[in-house]
């Protein structure tokens, strides 16, 4: 069969793809493929379904060359969408009392729960620190336990006020968790 690559047009009605005229040669199913995304928008949010139908319309033609317009549907298709769900962040001190310039060491740790049902993307872990705390930047150490590997990808920043970590991909490892340690 040959290949047809047509131009899709996008509308509020939908994606239309115009094939042209087709003269059919032998006899076998046109096949479309399309693959959709998702949004990442406040409307796909856990739990929310979407429903895709596909419509074909065409041009018939009878011995007197009258024409009609047929639109025929496809089964639907239900989507849910499924985002992960990280538990509460903890966190803890090496110490809870100390000398003024007493060092302390802070950990905070996260996973996914074991209600998650998708990997995490954009996690974004933030401490807000108090105007008479130094935070060592070079003391920061992120670690992972419970079969998240250990190479995670994070990116780092530091300011008088807060130190925050970025996380691109958390993969959903039930039982796995991100430690952080400054």
């Amino acid at each position: 069969s040959p290949a047809i690559t047509p131009s899709p047009v996008t509308d509020n009605t939908g994606t239309n793809i115009n094939f042209g005229n087709i003269t059919a040669t032998a006899s076998g199913p046109i096949t479309v493929l399309l693959t959709l995304q998702s949004q990442d928008v406040s409307q796909n949010y856990n739990g929310a379904t979407w429903t895709n139908t596909g419509y074909i319309s065409y041009s018939t033609f009878d011995v007197q060359q009258n024409s009609r317009q047929i639109t025929t549907a496809s089964n639907p298709i239900t989507y849910s969408i499924i985002e992960p769900q990280l538990s509460s962040i903890t966190k803890t001190a090496n110490i809870t009392r100390g000398q003024g310039a007493t060092p302390v060491q802070f950990t905070m740790s996260f996973g996914h729960t074991s209600a998650s049902t998708s990997d995490a993307y954009n996690t974004l872990v933030t401490d807000v620190v108090t105007s008479d705390v130094i935070v060592n930047a070079n003391t920061l150490v992120v670690s992972t336990s419970g079969g998240i590997p250990a190479n995670i990808a994070y990116n780092t920043t530091f300011t008088q006020t807060s130190v925050q970590i970025s996380f691109p991909f958390i993969p959903n490892v039930s039982g796995g968790r991100v430690i952080i340690t400054f």
